[in-house]
Parts: C-alpha cells; structure tokens; sequence
C-alpha cells in the first residue's frame, strides 16, 4: 500500500508585517528637540535628545533632556525609517543641506551630563 503525503510549498517570499494600531493615552507626551547624543556599546543604542537653550558662563546650555535606550536591531531600523523619510521629504518639500558653521562646531563640543541621581 502507498502512502500519499501532502507537502506544503515552501516560498522564499518575506512574510508580511502589519503596521500596529498606535493608541495614544494621556500618558503620551510630544517634546521638541534641536540637539541629540548617541552612543552604543554591544547591547543597546542610547539616543539623548535635548533642547538647546542658549549660553551660561560662556558654556552651551542644554535642557530637557530625555533619552531613549535601544537595541541595535531597533536602531537598524530607525536609522533606514529616517532616511526613507528624509528621501521622501526631500522629494515633496526640498533638499535639506547639512549645516557647517560654528553653531554646529559649538554643538559638537558640548558635553551632556548623564550621571544618575
């Protein structure tokens, strides 16, 4: 007697993702930021966004810090979202220049505090 199995087709196609429902709550809070940090070790990427609010003591002053912790596949991802729509905005509005100047050397040279209380 013979036995007849069925067989699946196995494709080499991606499986397809669906965008989740975002439910925003009260707990859900908008903060604008001009200035970012990031830096990575082996397990995660730490993202610290703050607001640049001028000069103290001849010294850049950065407020409203929050940061953000990762992990590198999540950074992968946020980095190809943001140069999709970087691309896309740069399409529908215009090309967006890197600015070179002294505001950003002076930008570049400010540290920001990350010790825990």
């Amino acid at each position: 007697m013979t036995t007849k199995r069925k067989t699946q087709k196995q494709s080499n196609t991606q499986p397809v993702y669906k965008t989740p429902e975002i439910a925003y709550d009260e707990s859900h809070k908008v903060t604008y930021s001009n200035v970012a940090q990031v830096l990575q070790n082996l397990y995660d990427f730490r993202l610290t966004f703050g607001l640049l609010s001028g000069k103290k003591n001849d010294r850049t002053q950065i407020s409203g810090l929050q940061t953000i912790i990762i992990t590198p596949q999540h950074a992968k991802q946020l980095a190809a979202l943001l140069t999709e729509n970087v691309r896309i905005y740069e399409e529908q509005f215009m090309p967006l220049p890197i600015p070179i100047g002294k505001e950003e050397t002076e930008t570049d040279e400010t540290e920001v505090d990350e010790t825990v209380n």
